[in-house]
């Protein structure tokens, strides 16, 4: 096992608990010989870069990329950090305090900001201007996050608040994933896959106005989230006596439905 510089161990060192023992010794030597490497970087030409070539066991460098237990997630969020620890977090950075509302479904909170403009670069397109705001939390509850904006004009806390308004968004479709059978349904006909998506969240919002209505009335009813409202409008005694009624055989089904808990 070849010894890496000291300053190659430190610049590596906060990497090293995301791998197995085993797996980091390969790894490190990979990535060093990445960068040494000319041309174009495979594990061949690594390992021919650091004196590997004739390696008996090769397979073993493979299998970090091919085998290994690792997140590469988990590894650009240590490279994120990293980054805004040696370029953003100077004493000249100035952080903006900002108190943000509906920050993930909570109430107000006061996070900390700080944006500029910057290009971003993608392989075989034209650099896009963008604008960019930092966003951490002072107490140290969540991660900083990094937002961008193709308006560079755009104010960073109005940059904030659009990125809080998907919110509101990303719980309709969570819920009605999990709810509504959302983007599992299966059809053949165009015009039926384009319309179904469309009706099942129509079907999402006829729910909330049902129980809008059906809660209205009464005193002190306390308001339950969406995913609830189903379970709300089943045991309507109106719906249950129009299916007694009209549906006949579904008495037996609607009988069987589990009854919310009170």
């Amino acid at each position: 096992m070849r010894t890496l510089p000291s300053t190659m161990v430190q610049a590596l060192a906060p990497f090293a608990p995301l791998f197995s023992k085993r797996v980091w010794q390969h790894a490190q030597l990979l990535v060093v010989g990445a960068i040494l490497a000319p041309g174009k970087r495979t594990v061949a030409s690594a390992l021919r870069a650091m004196g590997l070539d004739q390696e008996k066991r090769f397979h073993r460098y493979h299998r970090v990329l091919s085998r290994a237990s690792w997140s590469s997630l988990k590894v650009s969020r240590i490279f994120f950090d990293l980054l805004v620890e040696a370029f953003v977090s100077e004493p000249r950075t100035v952080w903006e305090p900002t108190t943000i509302a509906n920050w993930y479904g909570s109430a107000e909170r006061t996070v900390e900001i700080v944006s500029a403009t910057a290009g971003w670069y993608s392989t075989g397109l034209p650099a896009v201007p963008v604008r960019w705001v930092l966003v951490r939390d002072p107490e140290g509850d969540f991660k900083t996050q990094a937002l961008l904006c193709t308006n560079l004009n755009a104010d960073p806390r109005k940059v904030l608040s659009w990125f809080v308004m998907r919110w509101q968004l990303e719980v309709t479709f969570q819920e009605a994933r999990r709810h509504l059978g959302f983007e599992t349904q299966r059809q053949w006909s165009e015009m039926a896959i384009r319309r179904t998506t469309p009706a099942l969240l129509g079907l999402f919002s006829l729910i909330a106005l049902l129980v809008d209505r059906q809660m209205t009335p009464a005193v002190g009813v306390v308001r339950q989230a969406a995913w609830d409202t189903i379970s709300v409008i089943r045991p309507s005694q109106t719906l249950w006596r129009w299916c007694a009624r009209s549906c006949g055989p579904m008495r037996l089904f609607a009988g069987r439905l589990r009854r919310p808990t009170r």
